[in-house]
């Protein structure tokens, strides 16, 4: 019988949950949330390692499974073992496995595994407590279920790409996984829900999470916006501006040694920022007659036509230019701006907020010893949240698991694993 990971602590949300990772690419996140919370996830991989492993960023830039960094990322506080779910063998271990587990998070195309006798619903006949996650490009259902899909398809046909941009160039997509990412917090997110309903139902739950509707309920604001403020947001992209009062207001700012995000707002709320800037000029100098002029707290002080904004802008620009980002976002604190710096990825690792929190943890082992992980953005009075051991290697656990938790014997063991089973 399977009886869960041995050392593990009790002092976190999840201590005695137990979570099956059979995803690949889509899902990776879904598992490592839970991990993140104290379950005790066991990755499973088929034999010779996941694809996943072949992804970068690689470390020291030497592309091998074994130096992805993206894997390491994904992947941190899970245990792991190899299956191969084609073999009969295989699929008998994956019943038993899955027979004792909490959760079950996938991304096997709708259907195939019920096909083999592994899927929900041959689980769930003799687990009904079982919790169990699909991760599929468009769901389980409609006519686009059979479907595959990459990230920049389904942030294309999520609606993510179309807003994403610059207004006279074509659309784009990050250019990281955001589709894997969304669909595995969500996936995470209704597992925790369903648990916390089982006391009472003693039900489980098929959890259908389609990836392409995660992306698209990100674009949420934009549909209503016509509604609240009569302004199309599907019509285009925005990319570094901001559509006000009939002109294309800038919110992305060159200064001296990168960029902040600031609106020319007018108006007794956001234009009170606008003023403080502007006195902020005036008093070096560096703001014109015209600009001192403006009310900027009166709603008919924003300008109504392009020319005139062009030419505000190209003032504050100016003087944006002569300021680091760390004068701007410190002055703007102290007036109340809604202004802020554009983070690179070194600004991120050095944010003092961050640090102060200690969001970001070290771990001595892995890919990249010393290298710092994301921690969790969420604390919890007297419980353990985050990152707490690297990503396994590939069948790392598989002694561990089977032998030590599934009272399988090494010969047993090297059988299976002569058979194509591990």
């Amino acid at each position: 019988m399977y009886h869960g990971a041995v050392g593990l602590a009790d002092d976190t949300l999840l201590a005695r949950c137990r979570v099956l990772d059979c995803t690949g690419v889509f899902g990776s996140l879904a598992g490592k949330l839970l991990g993140d919370l104290g379950a005790d996830v066991v990755k499973v991989e088929p034999p010779g390692g996941d694809a996943g492993r072949r992804t970068g960023p690689f470390a020291d830039d030497r592309p091998h499974p074994q130096n992805s960094l993206s894997w390491e990322a994904f992947n941190a506080n899970k245990r792991g073992i190899t299956l191969a779910l084609d073999n009969p063998d295989g699929r008998a271990l994956f019943r038993a496995l899955a027979s004792e587990a909490d959760i079950v998070i996938e991304d096997w195309a709708p259907g195939r595994q019920d096909s083999l006798g592994i899927g929900y619903r041959s689980i769930a006949r003799d687990h009904p407590r079982v919790v169990w996650a699909s991760i599929t490009p468009f769901g389980a259902t409609g006519p686009r279920s059979g479907y595959r899909a990459t990230d920049l398809v389904l942030m294309a046909l999520g609606g993510s790409a179309y807003l994403t941009g610059d207004a006279d160039r074509p659309p784009l997509r990050c250019t990281l996984p955001l589709s894997h990412a969304h669909a595995g917090a969500e996936a995470a997110a209704a597992c925790l829900l369903t648990l916390s309903g089982l006391a009472s139902t003693g039900q489980g739950q098929h959890i259908d999470v389609s990836m392409q509707e995660t992306v698209a309920w990100t674009t949420m604001d934009a549909l209503p916006m016509w509604w609240l403020e009569r302004r199309d947001m599907t019509r285009g992209r925005w990319g570094r501006y901001n559509e006000q009062t009939g002109v294309w207001g800038k919110s992305v700012w060159r200064c001296k040694d990168g960029y902040v995000t600031f609106g020319l707002y007018a108006g007794p709320a956001r234009g009170r920022g606008t003023r403080a800037i502007v006195e902020w000029m005036a008093g070096e100098g560096r703001a014109s007659p015209a600009l001192r002029a403006i009310d900027w707290t009166s709603p008919d002080a924003a300008p109504r036509e392009q020319a005139s904004y062009d030419s505000m802008a190209g003032e504050v620009e100016a003087f944006f230019e002569t300021k680091s980002v760390a004068e701007l976002y410190e002055q703007a604190a102290r007036d109340r701006v809604l202004l802020a710096p554009i983070c690179t990825a070194e600004q991120v690792l050095g944010s003092p907020q961050l640090t102060a929190r200690g969001y970001f943890r070290e771990l001595e082992e892995g890919v990249a010893p010393g290298a710092r992980y994301p921690g969790y953005p969420v604390r919890m009075a007297g419980l353990a949240i985050g990152v707490r051991r690297r990503a396994p290697r590939p069948g790392e656990h598989n002694v561990e698991i089977y032998c030590g938790e599934l009272g399988i014997t090494r010969a047993e063991l090297a059988t299976l694993k002569a058979a194509g089973a591990l």
